[in-house]
């Protein structure tokens, strides 16, 4: 059963212009589903149109099957954390807890031991006295959560919740959220920009660009199998190459990058000599060595142009004779390589992915 069915969504603003386009999208109960795109996309319009908070120009929302297109938020079951948390300043986290309580008019002691329980699972419990200017950022993020939640709501909708922490901190709560999540069981869509945010906190992510859908799946599909050149490039890092189709064999084709650089890709449905095609390399797939012996089916010479180390990586941008810059990622090992150097780099045919440009 889908918990939430958007059909044929739209929302024009200013006239002719579409926030968001035709979208159709099926959440299942109990899925965790990430709108993932870059600013001004539609992501957040689209929370906010399940929310209630924005009607659609065209198009209906479904909620546990009932049509609530025009039906207002207060209505909808539905739990939202923002994104600078709103939450009272002038209520302490207790009293931030139990507003959406009141507000449904239950008695004070049901009241009272459910705002108990909600702080004793997100671990706040001590903070229940204290106001919210006097929490960390980590700790408001808790108390928004926890208010989202005592309502019992069918749904959690969250738009961008973790943006204002710093980088540890968002680790930690994504961590948090997504064993939350998992023990409540309760339907959550949450929007972010953030590309490794979606791939740790998804069931599913919906990739958005222009106010329309690109691609929806689970992560290791979107990363392992990108249906067009803007999703290979949002998600994660990736070598973009583009060339010429020399010759064509039974498993692969042979695509001429520039001058006399020729490299084996994956054989396109249709393939014709002089067509030219786009493909992408993850930079983990491709090895790099000093000595020109291939390791793998295709063999690169070019040289370090930049290095970046991560500890459990590096990074090393390589210039190739083509003039085309590739980045391969190298597992922390002995061997290391400097700006400048000669190198050899290879790939295997099917680590090369047809893309459509």
């Amino acid at each position: 059963m889908s918990s939430v069915e958007l059909r044929h969504l739209s929302k024009s603003f200013d006239g002719d212009r579409h926030a968001v386009e035709n979208v159709n999208l099926s959440i299942h109960e109990g899925e965790f589903v990430v709108f993932l795109g870059p600013s001004g996309c539609g992501k957040t319009t689209t929370l906010r149109m399940i929310a209630g908070f924005e009607f659609p120009t065209e198009g209906q929302i479904f909620i546990g099957g009932e049509d609530v297109t025009r039906v207002p938020p207060r209505r909808r079951e539905i739990g939202m954390v923002f994104q600078n948390y709103a939450l009272f300043q002038t209520m302490t986290v207790a009293e931030n807890v139990a507003f959406g309580l009141r507000q449904r008019r239950l008695g004070r002691a049901a009241i009272d031991a459910r705002v108990d329980d909600m702080l004793r699972m997100a671990q706040i419990s001590a903070y229940r006295d204290r106001y919210p200017a006097e929490l960390s950022g980590g700790q408001q993020q808790r108390v928004a959560l926890v208010r989202a939640l005592a309502i019992s709501p069918r749904m959690l909708l969250m738009d961008e919740p973790l943006g204002a922490l710093d980088q540890k901190m968002r680790e930690i709560m994504q961590v948090e959220l997504k064993q939350l999540q998992q023990r409540l069981g309760i339907t959550t869509v949450f929007v972010t920009h953030d590309q490794q945010e979606a791939m740790s906190l998804a069931d599913r992510i919906v990739v958005m660009e222009g106010g329309k859908i690109r691609q929806i799946g689970a992560p290791t599909e979107l990363y392992e199998r990108p249906n067009s050149q803007f999703v290979a490039e949002f998600i994660g890092k990736n070598n973009i190459l583009t060339g010429t189709i020399k010759d064509v064999s039974n498993g692969a084709c042979i695509v001429n990058l520039a001058r006399e650089v020729d490299v084996a890709v994956q054989r396109p449905i249709n393939p014709r000599r002089g067509e030219s095609i786009v493909f992408c390399v993850r930079p983990e797939h491709i090895d790099i060595v000093r000595h020109s012996t291939a390791s793998m089916d295709n063999a690169v010479v070019g040289t370090v142009e930049q290095t970046q180390y991560f500890g459990n990586r590096t990074h090393y941008l390589i210039a190739l004779e083509s003039h085309k810059n590739v980045l391969v990622e190298k597992a922390r090992s002995d061997e290391s390589f400097s700006v400048g150097e000669r190198v050899g780099i290879s790939w295997n045919v099917k680590d090369s992915l047809l893309l459509d440009a």
